[in-house]
């Protein structure tokens, strides 16, 4: 079983120039290290939370 990781910290203000010329930029490597935490404790991100689209209703539509 592996070891429990610690929730990630969010990268200082003075961490990121802002350039965007940075690979990766550590805010890269701040959600990925975010989306490992939250794999680990069970926490479904938004997408996996969506259910699928209800079937449309033909009696909705007008005719």
């Amino acid at each position: 079983m592996p070891d429990k990781l610690e929730k990630p910290t969010k990268p200082a203000p003075n961490e990121c120039c802002g350039g965007g010329s940075c690979c990766p930029c550590v805010w890269d490597a701040y959600f990925e290290e975010l989306r490992r935490w939250k794999e680990q404790q069970g926490i479904k991100s938004p997408a996996q939370k969506q259910s699928k689209p209800k079937p449309i209703d033909p009696d909705c539509f007008y005719r």
